[in-house]
């Protein structure tokens, strides 16, 4: 029923535990996973100084350099892991907003997502809003979302 499992990571704690449940999904469905990590350069699109344009295009060429490094290092991380309970792993990195990155790969004949929960509450969540929350919203396909240990929100 799920064999072809995309498992979002951010290398937060959620994303920890939620790669043990797609592991264990993919060796009971003796399914296949493809883990995404998407590096968010948002924070990169302030220029800073007076001529921001010079600025601006090394400080996102720099960005995107940094979360690419970030996000292969989460996924080689977690192929490893997967590697190590012989489960077959690809991985995606991608640059751009998480929750739009995801869901769009998840158009892609998969069969389920999960991803971690980060638990966002209160005006946190209204401005910010969820990766997980917005995956649910608009995918088209199962969405398993892994809560903290605690069941407590998260920062």
């Amino acid at each position: 029923m799920f064999k072809k499992i995309l498992f979002a990571t951010d290398g937060s704690e959620c994303a920890k535990r939620a790669e043990k449940y797609a592991i264990e999904l993919a060796k009971d469905e003796n399914g296949e996973i493809t883990a995404i990590a998407v590096g968010d350069i948002s924070y990169a699109a302030v220029p800073i100084g007076i001529d921001g344009t010079t600025m601006l295009q090394a400080t996102i060429a720099d960005a995107i350099e940094n979360e690419t490094k970030n996000a292969e290092k989460l996924l080689n991380e977690f192929k490893q892991t997967a590697e190590k309970e012989n489960m077959k792993v690809n991985t995606i990195v991608k640059i751009g907003k998480p929750d739009t990155e995801i869901v769009e790969e998840s158009e892609k004949g998969y069969d389920v997502i999960i991803i971690g929960s980060k638990g966002l509450s209160g005006i946190k969540r209204f401005l910010l809003g969820s990766v997980a929350e917005h995956v649910v919203r608009y995918s088209k396909i199962p969405v398993l979302v892994v809560k903290n240990k605690k069941g407590v929100a998260e920062d």
